[in-house]
C-alpha cells in the first residue's frame, strides 16, 4: 500500500501460469520453452543477486517475444531491485502501449515515476490507471502521495479521503489523511484521525509518534507528555518512531519548565536517532535553561553539522555564544538565521515573530558591544515584524535612554507597559 515500487505483480510467481499465447505471431513452442527458461533463470540470478546476468536472460526473451506484458514486467521488477527506476519506466511504458486497458499497470508506471520524483507524471499515470478503475482505493492514496509531495495538501487530502471511503480499515490511508491535516493546520482533526489509525492497529509505532506530532502543534504539554508516557509504555518496535516519541516527550517536558527532566529524554531518542538535528537542538535548548551553555553550544553546533540551514539551531546557537559574552560571533549567527529566514518564507508559520526575536536578540548583543545606535535599529527593525511586542519596546527605551534620547525613550516605555505592564519586571 506504498508508492515504493510495486510488492506484487500479476503473472510473477511460477512459470506454470504462461499458458498458450494468442496470435499469430506467437512464438513456436521451441522459443515459448526458451522463454520460460530463461525467466526463470533471471529470476534464481536476481535472488544471487547476478544482476547482470539476469538483464541478459530477460533481454532474450523479450527479443524472441516482445509482444508479452508478463516478460516486460519481470524484466522491470528486475531493474527496479536495482533502483534502475528509468530502465524500468522504459519496460513499463512498453506494457501499457501493448495492454492500455489494465488500471494495475498505469498504477505500476505511476509507482516508477513516483521513485524518479516525476510527481506531475506520476499523477497523470495514475489517472489513466482511476479512469479504468474508480474503486481501486490504492491508486486513490498513491494519488494522495504524488499531491502530497507536491504541497498540494488539499488535494492529497480528498485523494486520501476517497481511499478511505472506499476501504474505511486503510490504516496507512488514515495516516496519511492525518499527515495531511497536520501540513494543513487542522491538528485537532489530524489527531482523530491518527486515532483511527491507532484504533485499526494498535502496534503500529508510526501511527502513535505522528500523533504525537499533531498534538504538539496544539500547544498542549502536559496532555502530550500523558500520552508519550502511555505510548513509549507499549512494546512498539519501530526505531525511528520510538526515538520521535522520547523527543516528543522532551519538548512537551521543556515546555512545562522541565528541563532537567527533558535533557535525558531528548539523549534517549538521541541514542535511537542520532542524526536528528532537531533533537540536537532541544538539547542545547535544555542545556541552555540549565546555564550549561558551553554544552548547549556544542548541541546547537551538532545539530548545524546536520543541516547547516536549520534556522532554530543558528538563533539559539547566537544565544549561546551571547551567553558566553562572545557576541560578536553570535551576530553573526543572527545574521545568518535572517538569510535563512529570508531566503525561505514559507518555512515557518508565523516568521515574523521568529525574525523580530532575532532582531530583539541582535539588539542586545550591539547593547552589550556598547554600539548602542545599532541596537536601536535593531530594535526598531523588530517593532516593524512585530509592532505588539512589549519587550522589542521596552528594550528600545533603554537603548533611547543610554542615548539621551529621553522623550523618545518615554514613549517608548509608555507603550511597552500598554502592551505588558509587568515587562519591566522579566
Amino acid at each position: 500500500m506504498s508508492n515504493e515500487y510495486p510488492e506484487n505483480f500479476d503473472g510473477l510467481g511460477d512459470f506454470d501460469g504462461f499458458g498458450d499465447f494468442d496470435g499469430s505471431d506467437a512464438p513456436g513452442s521451441a522459443d515459448r520453452r526458451t522463454i520460460i527458461q530463461l525467466m526463470a533463470e533471471a529470476l534464481v540470478l536476481t535472488e544471487n543477486r547476478r544482476y547482470a546476468e539476469a538483464e541478459a536472460c530477460c533481454e532474450q526473451a523479450v527479443h524472441l517475444d516482445n509482444a508479452d506484458v508478463r516478460l516486460w514486467m519481470i524484466y522491470a521488477d528486475i531493474l527496479a531491485e536495482q533502483e534502475k527506476f528509468q530502465e524500468a519506466l522504459a519496460c513499463y511504458d512498453r506494457v501499457v502501449a501493448i495492454e492500455p486497458t489494465r488500471a494495475l499497470y498505469w498504477r505500476h508506471r505511476g509507482n516508477l515515476l513516483h521513485n524518479l520524483e516525476r510527481y506531475d507524471e506520476g499523477l497523470a499515470s495514475y489517472d489513466r490507471a482511476l479512469a479504468l478503475d474508480p474503486d481501486d482505493a490504492t491508486i486513490w492514496y498513491d494519488k494522495g502521495d504524488e499531491f502530497f509531495l507536491l504541497r498540494r495538501f488539499q488535494d492529497s487530502l480528498d485523494a486520501y479521503q476517497r481511499a478511505i471511503a472506499l476501504e474505511p480499515d486503510f490504516v496507512d490511508a488514515w495516516l496519511r489523511l492525518g499527515t495531511s491535516l497536520h501540513e494543513l493546520r487542522r491538528n485537532e482533526e489530524a489527531v482523530q484521525a491518527f486515532e483511527r489509525a491507532i484504533t485499526l492497529d494498535p502496534d503500529r509505532a508510526d501511527a502513535w509518534s505522528k500523533k504525537a506530532w499533531a498534538m504538539r502543534a496544539l500547544d498542549r504539554p502536559a496532555e502530550m507528555l500523558t500520552y508519550c508516557e502511555e505510548a513509549l509504555a507499549r512494546p512498539l518496535d519501530d526505531t525511528a518512531a520510538i526515538a520521535d516519541l522520547w523527543y516528543m516527550k522532551a519538548e512537551a517536558l521543556a515546555q512545562l519548565d522541565r528541563d532537567a527532566e527533558a535533557l535525558p529524554a531528548v539523549e534517549r531518542s538521541l541514542l535511537l536517532t542520532p542524526q536528528n538535528d532537531n533533537a540536537w537542538n532541544t538539547k542545547g535548548n535544555a542545556l541552555l535553561a540549565l546555564d550549561r551553555a558551553d554544552e548547549a553550544l556544542v548541541a546547537f553546533e551538532r545539530a548545524l553539522t546536520i543541516y547547516p540551514d536549520h534556522l532554530v539551531a543558528l538563533g539559539n546557537k547566537g544565544s549561546a555564544l551571547c551567553r558566553l559574552r562572545r557576541y560578536e560571533e553570535g551576530l553573526v549567527q543572527f545574521e545568518r538565521a535572517r538569510d535563512v529566514l529570508a531566503n525561505r518564507p514559507g518555512m515557518l508559520i508565523a516568521p515574523e515573530e521568529t525574525l523580530a526575536k532575532l532582531w530583539r536578540n541582535t539588539g542586545l548583543a550591539l547593547s552589550e558591544l556598547g554600539r548602542h545606535d545599532e541596537a536601536v535599529t535593531a530594535l526598531e527593525s523588530g517593532i516593524a515584524c512585530l509592532p505588539n511586542d512589549a519587550r522589542l519596546w521596552y528594550n528600545l527605551s533603554l537603548e533611547l535612554t543610554i542615548l539621551g534620547r529621553d522623550n523618545a525613550a518615554w514613549r517608548a516605555f509608555r507603550r511597552s507597559q500598554r502592551l505588558d505592564p509587568d515587562v519591566a519586571r522579566e
